[in-house]
């Protein structure tokens, strides 16, 4: 059990694939009708980047360990709901069911193979916000293309089960920490080309969690458990997606996200939790990551998704895969992501 779990605090920083990105469905919904969608996101990482460069597992191979193998897999389930309460305003809500599985085998010179595997499905963090739509011409007068813009904030809540710090392969379905995140997008066309810009920044409330003390690159061995008072980093995001339409409602895909994690901050909660002779602030090292994300995806989208008038069933839907394929610093996985949507239109009034 001990040789397993230097592989834990890193895979704790795999994101959970919930948070659904608009990719170039409608950025808003219209005054008085519905929107009701669901949304299935599949992860797997078996590798991560170090400080820029590749290694083939995701734990380092430390002395005792002689040969590692580790992977996760994430999948989420979700419920997306909007409702134009007045033109230009948007409120909305998120609902995922995640389930992830870890497996890990370890082979050590003082010791047998050792191999591990959980499995858990929970609900995740529930998101709820709203968006308000700057510009929309977009479309307009049977001519394909415009700009339209938008900007929005949300709020993600504790709701998923944290993870359990006595199974080393326990990842959990929630940060236990609320988050707040604002974002913008930008869609400009020409035809049948246009890009999609969209940027974010979310910021990360502290939360006392129950964690080991010890450092996320060398926790070979077993570690006490306090109270801590952790301050998640920061997250800074920005990103563009150029797309080319086959017809008027479908198009493909291409794109790229950049992403900055400033680094976290770990307290004792009180001073009663303190462990003589450990400074929590190992637990930091690794934290400050960005990464890149490529990905390319088809999606689809009906007039009538954007205009109660217009023809045919009101609907979206959408395919993408992503991965990430570079990092210039911190601990950040490898992983790659497919996301499937469909959303559906209901007016109301």
């Amino acid at each position: 059990m001990r040789l397993i779990t230097f592989t834990i605090t890193l895979l704790c920083t795999l994101p959970f694939p919930g948070r659904l990105e608009a990719q170039l469905e409608r950025i808003d919904v219209p005054r008085g009708v519905l929107r009701v969608g669901g949304f299935v996101s599949l992860g797997n990482t078996d590798t991560r980047f170090n400080d820029g460069t590749t290694e083939s597992i995701l734990g380092p191979a430390i002395p005792p360990v002689t040969t590692a193998e580790s992977e996760v897999n994430v999948g989420v389930l979700g419920l997306d709901v909007g409702l134009g309460i007045v033109n230009r305003v948007t409120i909305f809500g998120r609902l995922p069911l995640v389930r992830y599985r870890s497996r890990a085998t370890i082979l050590s010179d003082s010791a047998p193979e050792v191999r591990q595997d959980t499995a858990i499905t929970l609900m995740g963090d529930i998101e709820v916000g709203a968006s308000f739509t700057l510009i929309d011409r977009w479309d307009r007068n049977e001519a394909l293309g415009g700009i339209r813009t938008a900007v929005g904030a949300l709020v993600r809540l504790p709701t998923g089960e944290p993870r359990n710090v006595y199974d080393p392969l326990d990842l959990g379905t929630g940060s236990g920490q609320t988050d707040l995140a604002l974002g913008a997008v930008l869609d400009w066309g020409a035809g049948n080309w246009g890009v999609r810009f969209t940027g974010g920044y979310t910021m990360q409330f502290a939360a006392t969690v129950q964690q080991p003390v010890r450092s996320p690159e060398t926790p070979i061995e077993q570690a006490p458990v306090t109270n801590l008072l952790w301050t998640p980093g920061n997250v800074l995001h920005i990103g563009a997606r150029p797309f080319f339409r086959l017809a008027r409602a479908f198009a493909i895909q291409l794109g790229a996200t950049y992403r900055v994690h400033s680094e976290d901050h770990y307290e004792y909660a009180t001073p009663g939790d303190a462990i003589p002779g450990l400074d929590p602030a190992i637990m930091s090292q690794g934290t400050s990551s960005s990464s890149l994300v490529f990905g390319g995806g088809v999606s689809y989208s009906a007039p009538s998704a954007a205009d109660p008038r217009g023809k045919g069933l009101p609907v979206e839907a959408h395919w993408t895969y992503e991965a990430v394929v570079a990092s210039s610093k911190g601990l950040v996985p490898k992983s790659t992501t497919m996301r499937v949507g469909l959303r559906v239109y209901f007016g109301l009034w």
